[in-house]
């Protein structure tokens, strides 16, 4: 979700609690000033009245208008002091209109020279309430609908304004790759958690750089350095076999020692490999014809694993693509000899090429997660002697420098890898 809709939710989210209840208050004061005036007005009426009928009498009166009447009658003293002044809503009778309409209501009393006392009832027409509530209901609506458009397009282009650093940051951040020229980040911003923000992510970016450049470098050291000492110890050992005084147990253990050496020698080719891979020290490309690639490698394969593993080729395509012609051969036959090693036993291993795509697809009992199968060091079978655990790593790694897109999906207990080549 974006944050400026997100804000947006939030805002609406106070609007729908708040509105209703501001509603119902303006509805209420509404109300209340209405009747003020209305009872201000009679009032006023009132005063008029009795002075008329005290100064020229009941006679002198007439019966009021259309909107506004009044009424006078002659009360007992006992009645008139327990009378207390009193407005209230009512309806009166429009006679030209035929019906009654909501009228407000005063009741007084007054007393006249003669000590009479007299009961004065005042009403005057006034608004339908219904008709307010449902003017204030519409009013409300139309209110709340326009305060959402001005709300949206306040946050929307004030977000759009004030907010691109950040943009600017995330698409900056978007295409920041490790290992690679990165355009520098602009820092012309003027809020001071923008800088802040701006710095440390700079920072950080460097500090990853170096990091990454240090390790870069010790691996590729380190395996040069490693080169001559394990060359020149596994040298020896075989020399050491020819000489005819070991016992059988003596043997077996120096074959075992063998092994495990020349499985070292092997990790070591493969670590130098993935750091110049790294650093970009293939620059061979030409069009590469992954049909007949496969085909010779297939046949290698097969002299190597027919006994345990049965190996197929299915061309339903011709596959092209420009790359290095070495990095090619490591890229396919590292997911191969992948499909091979980690393949159960006398199940088929099948090589799918498509005119985009290659398949590899080999027996497996559970499926794996992509991103942890392409990290470094990953093995599926930590038992399985020619595995390396290095070899998706370094397909990743060639994968991400011709942007190749890598696929995983598990079917029918059947692990099935891709490599789908898209345009350059």
């Amino acid at each position: 979700m974006r944050l400026e809709v997100y804000a947006l939710r939030q805002v609406l989210w106070v609007l729908l609690l708040v509105l209703p209840i501001w509603g119902v208050i303006f509805y209420f004061h509404v109300i209340d000033e209405v009747n003020d005036e209305t009872d201000d007005r009679l009032e006023d009426y009132k005063e008029i009245i009795i002075r008329k009928v005290l100064s020229e009498g009941i006679e002198s009166l007439s019966s009021g208008n259309i909107m506004t009447q009044h009424f006078i009658d002659e009360i007992s003293s006992a009645a008139a002091h327990r009378m207390k002044e009193q407005y209230k809503d009512t309806t009166i009778y429009i006679e030209i209109e035929d019906e009654e309409e909501p009228a407000r209501m005063l009741k007084t009393v007054f007393r006249t020279a003669d000590g009479k006392y007299y009961q004065l009832r005042i009403l005057t027409s006034v608004l339908e309430k219904d008709d307010l509530t449902e003017q204030i209901l519409t009013d409300v609506v139309y209110l709340y609908t326009a305060m959402i458009i001005f709300i949206f397009l306040i946050i929307h282009f004030t977000f759009r304004r004030n907010l691109k650093p950040l943009f600017r940051l995330l698409d900056w951040m978007d295409r920041f790759t490790l290992g690679k020229k990165n355009d520098p980040l602009e820092q012309d911003v003027k809020v001071k958690e923008f800088r802040k923000l701006y710095d440390t992510v700079q920072k950080m970016a460097e500090r990853n750089e170096h990091n990454y450049e240090m390790q870069k470098r010790f691996i590729e050291n380190a395996s040069h350095e490693l080169q001559t000492p394990l060359a020149i110890a596994m040298s020896k050992l075989e020399m050491l076999v020819e000489q005819e005084e070991f016992t059988e147990s003596q043997l077996n253990q120096i074959a075992e020692i063998h092994s495990r050496l020349n499985h070292i020698i092997q990790l070591n080719k493969t670590l130098l490999m993935h750091s110049r891979i790294n650093n970009g020290q293939y620059f061979d490309e030409k069009e590469i014809f992954f049909n007949s690639l496969l085909r010779r490698m297939v046949e290698d394969f097969r002299e190597i694993y027919q006994q345990e593993t049965p190996i197929e080729l299915a061309e339903k395509g011709e596959c092209r693509f420009i790359m290095s012609e070495t990095l090619a051969s490591v890229l396919v036959r590292n997911l191969l000899k992948n499909a091979v090693v980690h393949n159960e036993s006398g199940c088929p291993v099948i090589v799918t090429i498509f005119d985009k795509k290659i398949r590899f697809s080999n027996r497996g009992s559970a499926p794996l997660n992509l991103y942890e199968v392409m990290g470094r060091f990953s093995q599926g079978d930590k038992n399985k002697k020619d595995s390396t655990g290095l070899g998706l790593a370094i397909v990743k790694s060639i994968a991400d420098i011709y942007n190749i897109r890598l696929n995983y999906f598990f079917e029918r207990e059947n692990h099935h890898f891709e490599i789908i080549f898209e345009k350059k």
